[in-house]
Parts: C-alpha cells; structure tokens; sequence
C-alpha cells in the first residue's frame, strides 16, 4: 500500500475546533500523531495543524512547516494513557 494511501485516525479533544473523528495523514511527520496539536478548520474546508506549546514555549512555531520530522516538544498522546492506566 503506497505510504499516500494511509492514514492515522484521531479522535479529537473536546477543546479542539474539530471534535469529530477524522484521518490525518502521516506524511505530516510528528504532528499527525502528537498531543500538543489542534486541528483548525478553515471556512473554506481547509484544515492547519496548530502546535499548542507554541502559546507559551516561543521556540515552537504555531503552524509549524510540514512535514515535521523531530520536534523537542513532541508527545504521544498515547504515552500518556498508558501511564494513567498503570496508575
């Protein structure tokens, strides 16, 4: 399967502009799959991937350039339910 054609499905925070389920493709890099992201929906239909530490960390870019490829502030999301689980 050609590396276009995949994609990662992610379930939306409830403080995100887009809270239903949508496919993110992993050619975005880190971002795809990263818990500091927000996706913002444009009016148009348009979607931008937007870094959350960059609020209050001024090395990280908002809309940072794809693909990212390291990022220092990067999270998996799923780190941190593990983490909860074992709790």
């Amino acid at each position: 399967m050609p590396v276009n054609d995949r994609r990662i499905d992610v379930a939306f925070r409830p403080n995100s502009c887009y809270t239903r389920r949508m496919k993110i493709s992993p050619l975005v890099g880190l971002c795809a799959t990263c818990k500091h992201v927000k996706v913002i929906k444009s009016a148009k239909g348009s979607f931008f991937l937007m870094c959350r530490l960059a609020q209050t960390d001024p090395r990280f870019e908002k809309y940072p350039p794809l693909p990212v490829l390291q990022c220092l502030g990067y999270e998996s999301p799923i780190e941190e339910d593990e983490e909860e689980t074992r709790k």
